[in-house]
């Protein structure tokens, strides 16, 4: 079984298991939020028959909040069903939309940190597309992930960046790296104390590294009662205060944790304390956290039945717009099988394999021209203006929706 750093490394650096209570502040009294029982463990693993992906590997959410440090995580996970292989795919960098913002930030961080000409680290890399920005704005770079396969999307610079199919060490560190990013990777993680100190140790005194972390905002989550985007293999949801808090805890001087793309993202930007009184303060739920909490809690199950009803509504065909685990979370929960007829995605190595949990095809934007879909539901907005540019070029005035 190859178990990715995203899985957290569904160990620590000490090789234990995440702690029954909260991963990232050991509290043991944990609020429940939502449950749902047998969802896909992997939401972007591909199949290669509808069979297959039914039967695919499930397990519990069971969404929980702790009020002592603010972050919610599903008390349910098992990291011993978490397996990263060479089916999993969850690369962006087909989107023009995400390669420009992605651009954007590197630019932004090269410049206002100097990091040109300098070394970069990446946990948790994928197939290294972001590296693959990086050295295009003058760095070198290292990039650790089990599940890495070769070949950045976005650039030619093969020569300036090293990759290793591995899991990253705290040792992997002491490389003298400038930048150590870690990228929608933390989200994955079992203990989340536990790897922000090993991040931290891995630094050493190198006072002037810049860390960087990014992961899915859970405001947006909790605000628009977005459930799609609750799923098995992220344990763990953080806000820009909840972020703020684990990393100042493990020893790091936090310069600023803000919301980008879209307000999708949280970005955090630190560098290591340099003063042991910086380290371990206490852990403080953000004050409107749990009042966020309990309106999604309290709304969600109205939200789920609203939703499919709006499904069976829609003019048909139905296709969704983005094989990825907003899909695949939205589908399981409103329990949708034949209202969806496919489900559709630019990108190459998705196309001709099916969906986790429900086996939807996965197929090529031109083969809407022969399915003619009534309506377009469209999993994430931020792409609206690249897919309805797509399916203009098709000829089809479809209407587009979002959930």
């Amino acid at each position: 079984m190859i178990t990715a750093t995203r899985s957290a490394s569904a160990t620590s650096r000490d090789g234990e298991v995440a702690a029954s209570g909260c991963p990232g502040c050991g509290a043991e009294a944990l609020e429940p939020v939502w449950t749902v029982r047998g969802v896909p463990v992997h939401c972007s693993q591909l199949f290669d028959s509808p069979h297959a992906a039914r039967t695919a590997a499930r397990g519990d959410l069971s969404l929980a909040y702790c009020s002592t440090c603010g972050l919610m995580s599903n008390t349910s996970f098992d990291p011993g069903l978490v397996e990263y292989g060479d089916d999993y795919e969850d690369a962006q960098a087909h989107s023009p939309r995400w390669v420009a913002w992605a651009r954007d930030l590197v630019a932004d961080l090269v410049a206002r940190y100097g990091l040109h000409g300098r070394r970069a680290l990446e946990v948790g890399c994928g197939r290294g597309d972001f590296l693959a920005l990086l050295a295009e704005a003058g760095l070198t770079g290292i990039g650790f992930d089990p599940a890495h396969r070769p070949g950045p999307l976005v650039a030619p610079v093969a020569d300036q960046l090293v990759f290793h199919r591995r899991e990253y060490r705290a040792a992997d560190g002491r490389q003298g790296a400038a930048l150590v990013a870690c990228r929608h990777t933390l989200e994955h993680v079992a203990n989340a104390a536990n790897f922000a100190a090993m991040l931290r140790e891995g630094v050493g005194r190198r006072f002037d590294t810049l860390l960087l972390i990014e992961v899915p905002d859970a405001t947006r989550i909790l605000e628009e009662h977005a459930f799609w985007d609750v799923y098995y293999e992220h344990c763990a949801y953080y806000t820009p205060e909840v972020l703020t808090g684990l990393f100042t805890r493990a020893g790091f001087v936090v310069f600023d944790a803000y919301r980008s793309f879209d307000d999708q993202y949280v970005i955090l930007e630190a560098r290591p304390a340099a003063h042991d009184d910086r380290w371990g303060s206490r852990p403080k739920a953000p004050p409107a956290m749990a009042e966020a909490v309990d309106r999604f809690r309290d709304a969600v199950p109205s939200r789920v039945r609203d939703l499919r009803e709006a499904v069976e509504a829609m003019e048909g065909p139905v296709v969704l717009w983005g094989a990825g685990s907003k899909a695949v979370g939205y589908l399981t929960v409103l329990g949708l099988q034949t209202e969806v007829s496919a489900i559709v995605d630019i990108n190459p190595v998705k196309q001709g394999r099916y969906l986790a949990g429900t086996g939807h095809p996965i197929v090529r934007p031109a083969e809407l021209r022969a399915l003619r879909p009534g309506t377009v539901v469209l999993m994430n907005e931020a792409y609206r203006g690249e897919i309805t540019a797509d399916l203009a070029a098709l000829d089809l005035t479809t209407k587009v929706v979002t959930p």
